[in-house]
């Protein structure tokens, strides 16, 4: 995987769900391998900042930023970033502030990206909750 992600045309990186930490210690592995190739990488975990600092303090010296806490049904979120309100976004690159700063503020615009494939319909971006419920009753489950 390493080698395929490494030739990949683009300097940023997201690495979400499942959920990235319950594989510790492939995801520190594949990280060692793949930041020289990437000048931003960012992480979306359902565990929270103060138990990653605490268990898994390796991994944040190879990623840039952090979305941690679980996603929330019913804690809605106007942020573009993330899809419940209880999370929260961690900057650990101070020198990528000038890109994460408009991408943090950003409120959602109702903008997807639908793509279907033999195996199912993806989303592409985060949508409303209730966006989500209608998509799943238009195109089941396999979403």
């Amino acid at each position: 995987m390493a080698e395929t992600l490494c030739q990949l045309p683009t300097h940023a990186l997201t690495i979400s769900g499942g959920e990235p930490l319950d594989q510790a210690e492939a995801l520190y592995h594949l990280l060692v391998r793949i930041r020289p190739h990437f000048t931003d990488i960012l992480l979306y975990t359902g565990y929270r900042m103060e138990w990653i600092r605490k268990s898994h303090r390796n991994l944040l010296t190879l990623v840039d930023a952090v979305v941690d806490s679980p996603f929330r049904r019913g804690k809605e979120s106007e942020a573009l970033y993330k899809g419940s309100e209880n999370q929260r976004f961690f900057l650990l690159n101070e020198s990528l502030r000038e890109v994460y700063e408009p991408w943090t503020t950003a409120r959602k615009n109702k903008q997807l990206q639908l793509v279907s494939r033999p195996e199912g319909v993806y989303i592409i971006g985060i949508p409303y909750q209730r966006d989500f419920e209608a998509l799943q009753n238009e195109f089941g489950q396999n979403l």
